[in-house]
């Protein structure tokens, strides 16, 4: 299965998405029209003299959501599929709900423009800076912040198992710098003007709320998974909510990339530009891999994965019902004595299934409740989580959902 996945700030680089533009340069239409809503030159700021990319720092958000949204309909054209699941890191996530249709392209232009320009305000009153911390324990990290218990301190974002980013003051900054670089972490302080995704931007989290009460929202149409909570959004009531939590609190993208894996999710493509989040889900070596869009080789990698994946039809769901039925009448019990009756009455339902697999144009649900079912049917029998994990694993790559 496929999730789609847009980048934040700090991923923009000159001339960013220009494959997308002259392979498809019908899609130029976005940058126009940014243009025309925002009154100012976004597409010259982006192409036009590398001395001037983005020199005002208000174009920098919309012309990463111009980037993101443009990337995905391309990718929506080119290959001619619907990802399972969408997430987007930090300003991403309006790129995501944008795509995802919870309000207009426009509507979303003019989202991620306020909010650079309250972000930039938050700044100017609260000075901050922020760093990065690689190669080491995060929940170590996590704990050092705790410690310290201040809110000149916070734990921006989690990125993956070794990598996260500090937010807060100078001091603060410097002193967690000094004592992680004296125990073997590598250090890189970020190039930005202020400390996000922590208190100090609480004014601009209150103004962002206030912008996004007069935006029409809608249901998603592809589930979009919150920085905040790392779970799909419930409803429309709570986009506005999760927006603005986010601009305080803690990116948590090694827990959505986490949530991918758990709902099958095999395949991950990165927005771009450039390799930025396809470096920080592969840093983690999971069975979920990441591909960049912004790279040749790896476009052509995702075309013969997709190949496969629109091979899958209803008769293969079906077949990997049998495969689970099979599965679960041959597994021997660990323990005795077994709940028969409770063990039949899973089977029965893993069997009444069928009626799905033959409707479903989507089959994430399915493959979602055949999990489920056969992790209670396994674990009955006495197998371990660990254990179940492994049958799954096995039954779900050979009716090819997961692949090696």
């Amino acid at each position: 299965m496929i999730a789609f996945v847009f980048p934040g700030q700090g991923s923009q680089v000159y001339r960013m998405g220009e494959f997308i533009l002259q392979d498809m340069p019908s899609l130029k239409k976005y940058y126009d029209e940014a243009n025309e809503v925002l009154g100012r030159n976004i597409y010259e700021s982006i192409f036009g003299d590398r001395s001037n990319f983005l020199t005002n720092p208000l174009d920098i958000q919309p012309a990463i959501y111009i980037t993101g949204y443009a990337a995905y309909k391309y990718f929506e054209a080119k290959y001619n599929c619907a990802p399972s699941y969408m997430a987007g890191h930090s300003l991403g996530e309006i790129t995501a709900l944008a795509a995802s249709g919870v309000y207009t392209y426009t509507d979303g232009l003019r989202i991620s423009d306020k909010r650079g320009q309250l972000m930039e305000e938050g700044c100017r009153r609260h000075p901050g800076v922020m760093t990065s911390i690689y190669e080491y324990n995060s929940e170590l990290v996590k704990s050092y912040c705790e410690q310290i218990n201040s809110r000149l301190l916070s734990v921006a974002a989690v990125n993956s198992r070794t990598q996260l980013v500090l937010s807060g003051g100078l001091q603060e900054i410097e002193s967690a710098e000094k004592y992680f670089e004296g125990r073997g972490a590598r250090i890189k302080r970020l190039n930005t003007i202020g400390a996000f995704h922590s208190p100090a931007m609480e004014d601009a989290s209150k103004a962002l709320k206030e912008f996004l009460d007069e935006i029409p929202l809608g249901q998603p149409r592809i589930p979009v998974i919150s920085n905040v909570t790392a779970k799909e959004y419930a409803n429309r009531q709570g986009v506005t909510d999760l927006l603005k939590r986010l601009l305080t609190q803690t990116v948590q993208w090694e827990s959505i990339v986490s949530y991918f894996e758990s709902h099958f999710v095999d395949t991950i493509v990165d927005a771009g530009p450039g390799v930025v989040m396809k470096n920080i889900i592969n840093s983690d070596k999971r069975k979920s891999k990441a591909y960049s869009l912004d790279i040749a080789e790896d476009r052509s990698v995702l075309f013969k994965i997709l190949e496969k994946q629109e091979a899958f039809t209803h008769h293969h769901y079906s077949e990997l019902i049998r495969l689970c039925l099979c599965t679960a009448a041959s597994t021997p019990a660990l323990v005795q004595p077994v709940d028969t009756s409770n063990a039949m009455q899973l089977y029965r339902e893993i069997s009444g299934l069928q009626e799905m697999a033959a409707s479903a144009f989507y089959a994430d649900s399915l493959v979602k409740q055949l999990t489920e079912k056969m992790a209670l049917l396994l674990k009955g029998k006495g197998y371990s989580t660990d254990q179940v994990n492994k049958v799954m694993d096995h039954v779900l790559m050979e009716a090819g959902v997961l692949h090696n």
